[in-house]
């Protein structure tokens, strides 16, 4: 009895040991794929973050970067070639044209008034990895040309503060929601998939995107796509900002300066529709025409003040008033 016990243990524990079935080795195999494959996942969605969070950060630092520039140069810096390579050339994130006049090699035109290239930034004093984004490639820099003119008397964009660069989002298939139509610069990341992006380490640019709206933020035209909420592929990272905005950033309201003819119907009480001078915010300007005959003021002329945002107040200082 103890050696047919015997037997039936060792009988068991073959049975323990016998092989797995194809069926459950399938299983098992299409689960630990299942795993690697949500790890794989997890990992890449997560470093796809760390980029996502290094372009901002990169971008809040190029802004910055360009408000210093601005204060100390009364303009915007033009875009240095996109062409450059980083790895062989000197001249990445340099521009080397004339203020005003940004046209050079590797910069070009996009629509009436507008150049882009990349982020200048031996001119504006930063590290050459801020010239890209956490992708690797180079940001897109569109700039207004009128705003890269140093201000020697005629302020920052003065009488072309409207009807520049048209930023929207797309709200669905058929609908497109203007944001501004006056902003003054865009930088763009060309996202994950790196579309119509020029990578860090070389002179061409990225194939063309599947997607209307990306295509859009890298065509020749000056209206930018935002956000795409119709778009599985649209990936990219856009910031702009309208010459009001970047004043007010700046706390630099004296930076614009109100045109000589003011807005609306100037016509004083003496009948006589009065010009000013260019003038900077808070200061007031004598008119360029005495009063009319009959009227008085201090100093024959009445005086105006300039507003923000280069609007003159609506109130006349000292008008002319009947004698």
């Amino acid at each position: 009895m103890k050696i047919v016990f015997g037997k039936k243990i060792i009988n068991s524990q073959k049975q323990a040991r016998r092989a797995y079935s194809l069926l459950e080795l399938s299983i098992v195999i299409t689960i630990v794929s299942v795993l690697i494959s949500g790890g794989l996942s997890v990992l890449t969605s997560s470093a796809n973050n760390s980029k996502t969070q290094l372009t901002r950060e990169r971008i809040a630092e190029v802004y910055k970067a360009m408000g210093v520039y601005l204060m100390n140069h009364k303009s915007l810096p033009c875009p240095a070639p996109i062409d450059a390579i980083k790895s062989s050339d000197n001249t990445y994130g340099d521009f080397t044209g004339t203020d005003g006049n940004c046209i050079t090699a590797g910069v070009a035109t996009r629509g009436t008034g507008l150049v882009y290239g990349m982020v200048p930034t031996q001119d504006l004093n930063l590290a050459s990895s801020f010239a890209e984004d956490g992708f690797g490639s180079k940001f897109t820099y569109v700039v207004a040309q009128a705003f890269t003119q140093p201000d020697t008397s005629t302020g920052f964009g003065v009488a072309t503060e409207t009807g520049l660069i048209t930023m929207s989002d797309k709200i669905d298939t058929t609908t497109t929601q203007v944001a501004t139509d006056d902003a003054i610069f865009v930088l763009i990341s060309h996202g994950v998939n790196k579309f119509g992006a020029y990578p860090n380490n070389s002179a061409t640019q990225n194939g063309v995107s599947s997607d209307a709206e990306e295509q859009l933020n890298y065509g020749t035209t000056k209206n930018f796509i935002v956000t795409s909420a119709s778009s599985d592929i649209f990936d990219d990272m856009v910031f702009y900002k309208t010459r009001n905005d970047i004043v007010s950033d700046l706390d630099a309201l004296d930076l614009i300066l109100c045109a000589g003819t003011p807005n609306g119907d100037q016509t004083l009480s003496d009948g006589i529709a009065h010009t000013w001078s260019l003038t900077r915010y808070n200061q007031v300007a004598k008119a360029n025409e005495d009063c009319a005959t009959g009227y008085k003021v201090r100093n024959t002329r009445p005086l105006k003040r300039c507003g923000a945002f280069g609007v003159w107040e609506v109130d006349v200082v000292t008008p002319c008033y009947s004698s």
